[in-house]
């Protein structure tokens, strides 16, 4: 540092000097300065001293470190450079143990002291007063107003300070063991956790991984669902129209079914009216025909005895008389038999005939009833098709839509049956 302590001055390995301002931070100069300098020293603000190989002493200005202002050679191995202030004089410590007290001005040599040893340092007290030297196992402190010694110190001070630092430097190493140990122990620990959590952030990511997976899948199911939804919904204003038109159909179906059944049942009545007057009929004819069949028996009978009797009285008149009488009676009770026969024909027939037409019309009741009961079950049926949400089912269950071709087959629905089998080609493919 300059006396003021505006500049500061650097010995670099390299044996050259380097200057700057302590207040800007800025070099003073980029200039050379005087090479394989081996010590230094600030005489003023403006000038240096530095100590060169064969014991050389060369002065410079800062600003100017290039060109040297004056260059002495005392001799010697100089090892240490100081100057007392003002700057009219430097100290040189040699290895030769010599102190020696150099005038710059003009280079002489104005006092040598023996320190005892090499001198390996110097300090100058701020007033210039006094001196201290070192070298070897001595620190000596000097007067220089007469150079005269007055105060020595024994003692390897390099060596005790260098055991004081290196005991500071153990201790402090040890220290730092110490805390690195407990780090150490720490920062495991600290590790531990962190696998530890990694592992479960691992397991946790998995798990995670494997619910986005399963959600979307759910989310593709879902899209596809609401996709066929969105399509069946789409479809149902047709569905609904055929449904609507087939329970049209089907209604007009059953209420024809229904006309044609009462048509049945009233012709049914009448059949059966007829049948019970021409039962009745034919029981009065029947007994008719019994007492006629007695009487015309009874008169055959007369007539016979008759004609015998006449053939035994042919000379009685009376008797014979009597006995055509018989006859006649006989063959009048014939004629009425015959004419009740030929009444019981007719009523036979007819008889007959209202049995046919009473078995007829039970037929045709029975039919018409069987078609009223198909129609409301496909009036039920229409209900649930083919826009309820059981249409897919039943549209889908094949036992369901076989059941429902045999029925519309055997009722005849042509039209539904292709519809139907047109919409199991379409659950097939699907």
């Amino acid at each position: 540092m300059s006396p003021s302590g505006n500049r500061v001055a650097v010995l670099f390995a390299d044996g050259r000097v380097r200057t700057w301002e302590t207040a800007t931070g800025e070099r003073i100069t980029r200039e050379s300065s005087p090479m394989a300098a081996q010590a230094i020293a600030w005489l003023s603000d403006g000038q240096l001293a530095t100590v060169h190989p064969g014991g050389a002493l060369k002065i410079w200005a800062a600003i100017n470190p290039g060109k040297v202002v004056n260059e002495w050679k005392p001799g010697g191995d100089i090892t240490a450079l100081a100057a007392l202030p003002g700057g009219a004089k430097v100290l040189l410590g040699r290895t030769d143990n010599k102190l020696v007290v150099l005038n710059v001005g003009d280079g002489k040599v104005e006092k040598e002291i023996d320190h005892g040893a090499p001198i390996t340092g110097l300090r100058v007290r701020v007033d210039g007063k006094q001196v201290a030297t070192l070298g070897g196992p001595t620190a000596r402190l000097w007067d220089t107003d007469k150079w005269a010694s007055t105060a020595q110190l024994h003692g390897n001070p390099l060596a005790t300070e260098t055991v004081a630092r290196a005991e500071q430097t153990l201790a402090f190493v040890k220290a730092e063991v110490g805390y690195h140990k407990a780090s150490v122990g720490s920062k495991e620990k600290d590790l531990k956790k962190d696998n530890d959590a990694a592992k479960k952030a691992t397991d946790a990511l998995a798990k995670h991984e494997k619910t986005l997976a399963d959600k979307t899948k759910e989310k593709t199911n879902a899209e596809a669902d609401l996709k066929k939804l969105a399509e069946e919904t789409a479809a149902l204003p047709k569905k609904i129209e055929m449904a609507t038109k087939a329970k049209a159909e089907a209604d007009a179906t059953l209420k024809a079914a229904k006309a044609l059944a009462a048509k049945a049942k009233d012709s049914l009545a009448k059949a059966s009216e007829a049948k019970t007057q021409a039962a009745a009929a034919k029981v009065k004819l029947s007994s008719e025909l019994m007492e006629l069949g007695s009487a015309a028996q009874n008169a055959a009978q007369l007539a016979a005895e008759a004609r015998a009797v006449s053939g035994k009285a042919k000379d009685d008149k009376t008797m014979a008389t009597q006995a055509e009488a018989v006859a006649a009676l006989a063959k009048r009770k014939a004629a009425e038999f015959e004419a009740v026969l030929d009444r019981h024909a007719p009523t036979k027939q007819q008889l007959a005939k209202a049995a046919t037409e009473l078995q007829t019309a039970t037929q045709s009741l029975a039919a018409a009833e069987a078609v009223v009961r198909r129609n409301q079950s496909l009036v039920s049926l229409k209900l649930d098709l083919p826009c309820a949400l059981g249409l897919d089912d039943l549209r889908r269950g094949f036992q369901d839509t076989a059941r429902l071709e045999k029925l519309f087959e055997t009722w005849g629905f042509r039209a539904m049956l292709n519809n139907l089998r047109q919409a199991r080609q379409g659950a097939l493919f699907e």
